[in-house]
């Protein structure tokens, strides 16, 4: 299905929503959105360059995940092979329906989300997955008249010190032009993501 987040919320914390969430749902494949509610409008932009460096910190707020699904009883696993802001990873979650039109989704560390369905109620979708090499270069996920179309990075990013890939970009200017590239190792995992310096 099509789906919308009404709420999510944290184990002993009231329900909260600071993002625009979308996730399209197939049997085996999936693909979500997720964009902060204060990000700035962006209507000039053509390429990093046009942006600024607090530009450039609301866009790595925002989240944007592929990948493929499995389903057991009311237990979902969301495995991410694509991932705007790696490390890729998987989601293990309780599927309680609450109405028609309303699934809580209830992770098994506390956390709960409610989601509502967008979907037009006629049944098509489609879900394609293109993968070289052992691993995933493309998905397609189509529900309805919705769609999200990911493509992976030529190359994963460099990994942290941690094992976990660098999620950031770090800013240089050379010649009066920023250029956006992914940090290099080491890169240390516990600094927040920020704009003009690593993660």
């Amino acid at each position: 299905g099509a789906w919308k987040r009404e709420w999510s919320k944290e184990q002993g914390e009231a329900p909260t929503e600071t993002r625009i969430v979308r996730d399209l749902q197939t049997p085996t494949i999936f693909g979500p959105v997720r964009i902060g509610l204060d990000r700035p409008p962006l209507p000039n932009a053509t390429s990093f360059d046009d942006l600024d460096d607090a530009q450039l910190a609301a866009l790595l707020d925002q989240k944007g995940f592929a990948g493929t699904a499995s389903f057991k009883g009311d237990v979902a696993v969301w495995e991410r092979e694509i991932d705007f802001r790696p490390p890729n990873s998987v989601d293990t979650a309780r599927l309680k329906p609450q109405s028609p039109t309303t699934v809580l989704e209830e992770g098994f560390d506390g956390s709960s989300e409610l989601w509502w369905s967008m979907s037009s109620g006629d049944g098509k979708y489609l879900g394609i997955k293109i993968t070289a090499n052992k691993r995933t270069e493309v998905i397609l996920t189509i529900v309805g008249d919705h769609f999200l179309y990911a493509r992976n990075r030529r190359r994963d990013l460099p990994r942290r010190r941690s094992g976990r890939r660098c999620a950031c970009l770090r800013t240089t200017r050379r010649a009066g032009r920023r250029a956006c590239r992914p940090c290099r190792p080491p890169c240390p995992g516990a600094r927040p993501a920020r704009a003009g310096g690593c993660c």
